[in-house]
């Protein structure tokens, strides 16, 4: 692997690394298919495609900067107007609490089609108050939980580290979750949140898995693929982008778009290119150390979103195979 430090305006020089261990012209492994692939896409987009309130996000064609750096074609997949609370991460969230309703709820007498039409008619409601969501968040992961319990009728109890905005935190009370504040980051918040809901019987949907066999953390992965989903069938299956960059933060967007994108274009899959902040590196020193391995840095950014110290397990192994550079920035840059 290669380290090198590229130089730019930043006081601190950006760093990156190339992946090795990343499958070149190859098609995607039959043994990451149950983490993400195009199966598990198309199920989420049929899901989540006939919520309220869905809308195609846009993608945004700019050719003038494309003329600039001198490349043919740059896009933009803009997030900002998503069922109205302003991030991409308001797929993930939601649908993983729709998905653990149906396991707790669900029986073997009914499909998953069914008991949805149930939930949405209210079929279900009486049990639904009775059943608790939780957790860890620096904001909008945090707010889709809130706003997924809350259109099914459940409750949810969030937890925020304390670098976390007395915005983000107003913006979660108004979505009826019960915000609890703890000392510490975001990691510490992950365990806290994880603590109380086995002491309490609540169910906690993450964006990060401890382990593989985590169920909600897929869910997470599978609703992010909605944006994938879009991003073909806007380009079209038959014309791929060459590289796509894309936030590391625990991993689980990045694998979702790796995964996704890998399964639908094969051997013509594009050249992954994943960013997170210099002082909360912990993809980079993964990639490095070639094994889960925690940042090291402050995890004080302004990129708070991405101020993430441990890889989830389910993201890193499509990650390890088709992620193929790693860029670790500076907040000057």
């Amino acid at each position: 692997m290669s380290n090198i430090e590229l130089p730019c305006s930043a006081s601190v020089p950006m760093r990156h690394i190339h992946n090795r261990r990343a499958l070149k012209n190859s098609r995607y492994p039959e043994s990451l298919r149950s983490l993400i692939g195009d199966a598990i896409a198309r199920r989420a987009y049929a899901r989540i495609s006939t919520w309220e309130g869905y809308e195609e996000s846009a993608l945004v064609d700019l050719p003038q900067l494309a003329d600039q750096i001198g490349v043919a074609a740059l896009w933009y997949k803009d997030e900002s107007t998503r069922f109205g609370l302003k991030s991409f991460k308001a797929l993930g969230g939601a649908y993983a609490v729709d998905q653990c309703l149906f396991r707790i709820l669900g029986d073997q007498d009914i499909d998953e089609s069914s008991f949805y039409e149930k939930l949405s008619a209210g079929l279900y409601e009486d049990r639904c108050q009775n059943i608790v969501f939780a957790t860890a968040t620096d904001g909008n992961h945090g707010r889709s939980v809130a706003w997924g319990a809350r259109r099914r009728r459940c409750r949810s109890v969030i937890y925020i580290h304390s670098e976390v905005s007395e915005g983000r935190e107003r913006a979660l009370s108004e979505l009826g979750a019960q915000v609890v504040r703890i000392r510490g980051n975001y990691d510490d918040s992950v365990r806290v949140a994880a603590q109380h809901a086995r002491n309490n019987g609540w169910h906690v949907v993450s964006d990060y898995a401890a382990d593989t066999r985590t169920m909600a953390p897929k869910d997470v992965m599978a609703g992010y693929t909605v944006m994938t989903t879009e991003i073909i069938r806007s380009l079209g299956s038959s014309h791929p982008p060459t590289h796509i960059f894309v936030q590391a933060g625990v991993g689980g967007l990045a694998a979702a778009v790796i995964g996704h994108l890998w399964d639908v274009y094969e051997e013509q899959r594009p050249r992954f290119i994943l960013v997170e902040p210099e002082s909360a590196d912990c993809v980079f020193r993964t990639v490095e150390a070639g094994r889960p391995t925690e940042a090291t840095g402050s995890l004080n950014t302004i990129m708070a979103g991405l101020a993430c110290g441990e890889i989830s397990k389910i993201a890193w192994p499509i990650i390890e195979l088709g992620a193929d550079d790693i860029l670790a920035l500076p907040d000057d840059l």
